[in-house]
């Protein structure tokens, strides 16, 4: 089996710990807000925390109910996981879907 394109940045630059930084930067992520319906909050949010490209996912109050910050390694991949995968869901409502063209996380 061929290395993969992760193997090979390793490979080349003899750090993996900078692969990994520059490839967080280039991950296409996407905020999405949902909004369920009365009491399928929890529901929701136990399903969202089973998709591995959902990094992180908060129950909020306001005018949302979830929060999930989603990665993938491509644009259509990411579309895919927002259209078939999140909005599909029974007891969504709606979203709002915002992809992020630049960010900073501090720990």
């Amino acid at each position: 089996m061929p290395p993969t394109y992760i193997e090979q940045l390793e490979l080349h630059t003899n750090r993996p710990s900078l692969v990994y930084e520059v490839l967080v930067q280039m991950m296409p992520t996407a905020i999405i807000l949902i909004n369920t319906e009365v009491g399928a909050d929890e529901e929701i949010f136990e399903k969202l925390k089973n998709i591995p490209e959902v990094k992180q996912v908060y129950m909020v109050y306001g005018l949302y109910d979830i929060v999930a910050i989603v990665e993938s390694e491509d644009l259509n991949k990411l579309r895919d996981i927002v259209y078939n995968r999140v909005r599909s869901m029974p007891k969504v409502k709606s979203t709002l879907t915002m992809i992020v063209v630049k960010g900073l996380s501090k720990k």
